[in-house]
């Protein structure tokens, strides 16, 4: 009696979340709304653990507007960790350790930065090592660790994870978006800066910007490199 418990209550564990990948990723769509679009989606959720999925996803959305929500990380936090455990969509995991490294970013307490950005770099790792050729997931890693402070020594990853993008898409083996690799472009482009490869670093940049105009694209990444050309080819 007790084995089929256990049984059924495995069963019911997994059968509980059923969001897929392809469902995830129309959620992640909201990163590119507005406010007002975003709130207005949340509100339509209810507590379902589906639902407690979205609504974790659009509260990243809005902790990455510009300037990002107040409490928007923290209610990422709340919502998502429970899926950390779980035996869920790799995707969704990538988004928790997303959300702590924003949790990091805005929190007030230097401790809390501290826990919240080893915890997003150890989830983070632990994801990749699990799917190392899921590309979207390193992306959302180099964007990440590209972002944190020197101290955590994470840059070397972030490049990884971007010249494997690069690879995969120069070698046209994955449909990547343009506008992602603008994005992984103009970072490749700060590496090199970084390792005083300033020719090498105006290629990248040249690379994110001709991608960008040729697709209508006017993102942060772009406005960055096009900048970079300007001070570095004159």
């Amino acid at each position: 009696m007790k084995y089929f418990v256990s049984v059924m209550l495995i069963l019911l564990f997994n059968l509980s979340f059923s969001l897929t990948r392809e469902e995830i990723m129309i959620t992640s769509s909201y990163f590119h709304s507005n406010v007002n679009e975003i709130n207005a989606e949340i509100k339509k959720l209810s507590g379902k653990e589906d639902d407690r999925a979205k609504k974790g996803i659009l509260y990243l959305a809005l902790a990455t507007q510009e300037p990002p929500v107040e409490k928007a990380p923290a209610n990422a936090i709340k919502t998502l960790e429970v899926f950390e455990k779980k035996n869920v969509e790799p995707l969704l995991k990538a988004y928790v350790a997303m959300a702590y490294s924003l949790g990091a970013r805005d929190d007030k307490n230097p401790l809390m930065k501290m826990k919240y950005s080893d915890m997003a770099i150890k989830l983070f790792n632990k994801i990749v090592d699990e799917n190392p050729t899921d590309w979207y997931i390193r992306f959302l890693r180099g964007n990440t660790f590209a972002n944190f402070p020197e101290m955590f020594q994470v840059g070397s990853i972030a490049k990884s994870d971007f010249e494997f993008i690069r690879d995969l898409y120069e070698g046209k083996k994955e449909n990547i978006g343009k506008s992602l690799m603008v994005t992984v472009y103009f970072y490749l482009g700060e590496f090199a800066k970084s390792e005083k490869q300033i020719n090498k670093a105006l290629d990248f940049w040249k690379k994110a910007v001709a991608i960008a105009e040729e697709n209508g694209i006017k993102t942060d990444a772009y406005k960055k490199a096009k900048a970079r050309i300007k001070v570095f080819e004159d």
